[in-house]
């Protein structure tokens, strides 16, 4: 029985050493996605809003490769946090709370101040406010059904997972159709100087 219950217990954690994996490389995907969107898009934003979101998008890019390497202390979480729990939540928490205003500056900041991304002007200011949307849902939802429970908001019936995963969806899907825009933008551009020269 010994033996049953130690390899049960091995097993277990070598799941949670798989998980843990999987989310590092996710969140380390993540920043690898906002950092391209940072070069594909520094040249072409124009003024003091677009360089303050692309700014924040730069201290994303850090806070979402930091929750990628300081992976989450285990559940439930006891206080005090080990110095690299702490740190996940503290890269964690700028990255999920700025996103959302880098997000809104970068597309206002297009769609006022760039010529070549007037005809996306309707995707750019509907998906200027998705990850802000995203992050509300959060938030709301964390306020009326999380928060009220207290330190005892864990296991199951408590879906404290759900609610930043899909405020990281948005955040994804706003990069997703950014980057196509941008791509199509680009495309457009050098078809008309070739038409031109």
């Amino acid at each position: 029985m010994h033996d049953a219950k130690l390899h049960l217990r091995v097993r277990i954690d070598r799941l949670d050493g798989f998980r843990k994996a999987f989310q590092s490389c996710a969140f380390l995907i993540s920043a690898l996605s906002y950092a391209a969107l940072f070069v594909l898009l520094k040249s072409q934003l124009h003024g003091p809003m677009g360089r303050i979101g692309l700014g924040i998008l730069l201290i994303c890019v850090i806070g979402a490769t930091g929750v990628g390497i300081f992976t989450t202390d285990p559940m439930p979480l006891h206080s005090p946090l080990s110095p690299r729990g702490t740190l996940h939540v503290i890269f964690g928490t700028s990255q999920m709370v700025l996103l959302p205003f880098a997000a809104l500056l970068i597309n206002l900041s297009l769609a006022r101040y760039n010529e070549a991304w007037r005809p996306t002007r309707g995707i750019l200011l509907w998906t200027a406010a998705l990850p802000l949307f995203g992050f509300l849902s959060f938030a709301v939802y964390s306020a009326i059904f999380v928060f009220p429970l207290g330190p005892s908001a864990y296991g199951p019936g408590v879906n404290i997972g759900w609610p930043p995963r899909f405020a990281f969806l948005t955040y994804m899907l706003w990069v997703v159709i950014l980057g196509w825009q941008a791509t199509r933008c680009s495309r457009r551009a050098t078809t008309e100087l070739q038409t031109k020269g």
